[in-house]
C-alpha cells in the first residue's frame, strides 16, 4: 500500500487499518475501536445512537492542539507547524477523511522507501488529528458532545471488565483479571511517577475478589522485595 512499515506499526500506526478497511469496504464512515474498550450498562446503544446524528469528518476523545510536552509532539512537528492529537481507542472517520489520510501517509512514507526508517515517525494520535485539522476538515472532541461518557477513559487507569459492566459509561483500558495482572506492575510504576497511586489502586482493584486481591498483593510484594545485603 506504499506505507512505511516501522516496528510495531500495528500499535504505533492504527490508522493503517483504516486504509486496509477502506480498500475492502465502501462506506460513509469508518469506526476503529481498540479491543480493551468496554461499554458499561446501556452505554453502547446510547453512544452509537447519538453518534448517528453527529456529522463530522473525525470524532475522537481528547481532540485538541498539543504542545511540546506531549509525548507524540516531536514526531508530527517535523511535518506541521501546529500539532493536534487525540485519544485513539474510539475514533470515527468519514470516507473523505480516510482518503486524505491515506494519500498523506503515502506521501510522508515515499522518501523512506528502501531506506532506514526515521527515528521519529508520527503515531496515529498525532498524524490523524493534525492532518485533518490542517486540511480544514470538520473534527470534534467527543468530550464536548452530550454523549454517554465516563471519566474512566484514558491510558493509565485500567479497570476490570467485570467492574465496567456494572457501571454506566465507556471505559479504557478495560481488562480481564489475567490481563490486569500482566500489566499491573508497569502501570503501577507509571502511577507512582505520576503521583496517582491512590487513584490507580482504587480503579484497578474494583470488583476484585478477596483471592484476586491477595494474588495482586503477592505480585507487588515479590516485585518490590529488597534482597538482604550480604555480609
Amino acid at each position: 500500500m506504499g506505507l512505511l512499515a516501522i516496528e510495531q506499526y500495528g500499535w504505533h500506526c492504527g490508522d493503517y487499518f483504516l486504509y486496509a478497511l477502506r480498500e475492502k469496504v465502501k462506506a460513509d464512515y469508518y469506526w476503529l475501536l481498540e479491543p480493551d474498550v468496554a461499554f458499561g450498562k446501556g452505554a453502547e446503544r446510547a453512544f452509537f445512537s447519538k453518534m448517528r446524528d453527529i456529522a463530522c469528518d473525525y470524532a475522537a476523545f481528547n481532540h485538541t492542539e498539543k504542545d511540546a510536552s506531549w509525548a507524540w509532539y516531536k514526531g508530527m512537528r517535523q511535518f506541521s507547524d501546529k500539532v493536534y492529537g487525540s485519544a485513539f481507542p474510539i475514533t470515527r472517520c468519514s470516507a473523505k477523511a480516510v482518503d486524505m489520510l491515506y494519500q498523506t501517509r503515502k506521501a510522508h512514507s515515499q522518501p523512506f522507501q528502501g531506506k532506514n526508517p526515521p527515528s521519529l515517525w508520527p503515531n496515529d494520535e498525532s498524524f490523524v488529528s493534525t492532518t485533518l485539522e490542517n486540511a480544514g476538515l470538520h473534527c470534534i472532541d467527543l468530550h464536548q458532545q452530550s454523549l454517554c461518557y465516563s471519566a474512566k477513559f484514558g491510558t493509565l487507569l485500567p479497570i476490570l471488565r467485570s467492574a465496567a459492566a456494572t457501571q454506566s459509561g465507556i471505559f479504557h483500558p478495560a481488562l480481564s483479571f489475567d490481563e490486569m495482572k500482566a500489566k499491573f506492575l508497569p502501570k503501577l510504576d507509571i502511577a507512582i511517577r505520576s503521583n496517582r497511586v491512590d487513584e490507580f489502586i482504587e480503579r484497578a482493584t474494583q470488583d476484585m475478589s478477596p483471592q484476586q486481591l491477595k494474588d495482586m498483593l503477592t505480585l507487588v510484594i515479590k516485585a518490590h522485595r529488597v534482597k538482604p545485603q550480604q555480609g
